[in-house]
Order: C-alpha cells, then sequence, then structure tokens
C-alpha cells in the first residue's frame, strides 16, 4: 500500500532503490534529485514478528523555503539546481 500526504510527490521510479535498500532491514535517508525537483528522503524498514513486511516513506522537498531560510541563517544567496533547473533560489530574476 502506498499513501502520500501533502502537494508534493516524489516519482516511485526514484525512490525505489532507497526503498529496496530498506527492505535489506537498512533505514537510508538521501537526497533525491529527480528532473526539476529535489527531495530529502528516509526510508525506514517495518518489522513485524522479526520480518522486514514493508517500508516507512517520509520526505521534504528541497526548494525555494528552504533557500529562504538557508538565506537568513547564513546572510548568502541559496540556489538549488536540478540538471540546468532551478529547484529553489533566494536571487532575483534567477
Amino acid at each position: 500500500m502506498t499513501a502520500s500526504a501533502g502537494r508534493d510527490v516524489s516519482s516511485p521510479s526514484g525512490r525505489a532503490p532507497l526503498v529496496h535498500e530498506a527492505l535489506a532491514g537498512r533505514p537510508v535517508t538521501r537526497v533525491l534529485a529527480q528532473p526539476g525537483m529535489h527531495h530529502l528522503v528516509s526510508v525506514a524498514p517495518a518489522f513485524a514478528g522479526g520480518r522486514v513486511l514493508g517500508t516507512l516513506v517520509l520526505g521534504t522537498r528541497i526548494g525555494g523555503e528552504l533557500a529562504e531560510r538557508l538565506r537568513r541563517l547564513t546572510r548568502s544567496d541559496v540556489t538549488f539546481l536540478s540538471g540546468a533547473s532551478i529547484t529553489g533560489t533566494t536571487l532575483v530574476n534567477a
């Protein structure tokens, strides 16, 4: 079963390697770069009776909101790129 909450969703093919690794019993956290977007994703194995029955996938989009928070913390401009696409920036007219 797959469920999603919120407006941002990563592609199943993009997160499949992370889910596969978690199904082997190891939690994993990575930046998932996809065309036009980035997500910080954590995938944890779900255990019952000593067996892995599935995974829990949690993530958040890396974009304009994070760029703005980092700008305030570091007092510098921030830009995130996915290929040639800007996925978040604090630069004006970027």
